[in-house]
């Protein structure tokens, strides 16, 4: 589901038609993923795709559940009371991711216009800088980008 689409993004980053699609669309996942995590949410195209990931929620926290079940059950079995903690601490963990993802579903929101030209300004910082360092440059954070775009709908998870 993504919130653009590979000819808008072409137009952002000003390539052609010709330009490789597998080279721009690593950095389109990445902008919409960077978008929904700073959100705490899940984004989706329209009600229909939102209905369709909640209603397959409890399926998949029930399963979630179930692993976590039956790797606590093995856990139990494991002699050396180490790696048993390990086992546990890794089906801990495993099921909390779960419902982590489940809670961003069931808070999911439907992408917006803001979101839409956040997840643009994060694929062209991607696109345009594409090593981890940049010599000979001065880098300044806009005041107005992609987080004081995406501020708004953003859920504030406290711990």
């Amino acid at each position: 589901m993504p919130v653009i689409t590979l000819d808008l993004a072409r137009a952002h980053l000003r390539v052609g038609p010709t330009y490789p699609q597998e080279q721009i669309e690593p950095y389109m996942a990445g902008a919409e993923d960077h978008a929904a995590r700073y959100l705490n949410r899940a984004i989706y195209a329209d009600d229909a795709a939102m209905g369709a990931a909640v209603a397959a929620l409890p399926g998949a926290l029930t399963a979630a559940r179930e692993a976590y079940e039956a790797a606590v059950a093995a856990a139990a079995l494991i002699e050396n009371a180490s790696d048993r903690g390990d086992a546990l601490n890794i089906a801990e963990t495993q099921y909390r991711a779960a419902r982590e993802r489940g809670t961003r579903v069931l808070n999911g929101i439907m992408v917006n216009p803001s979101i839409v030209s956040a997840v643009l300004l994060i694929l062209g910082h991607l696109f345009e800088n594409r090593e981890d360092a940049v010599v000979g440059a001065t880098a300044v954070e806009l005041p107005h980008g992609a987080k004081a775009l995406l501020r708004h709908d953003r859920r504030v998870m406290m711990p």
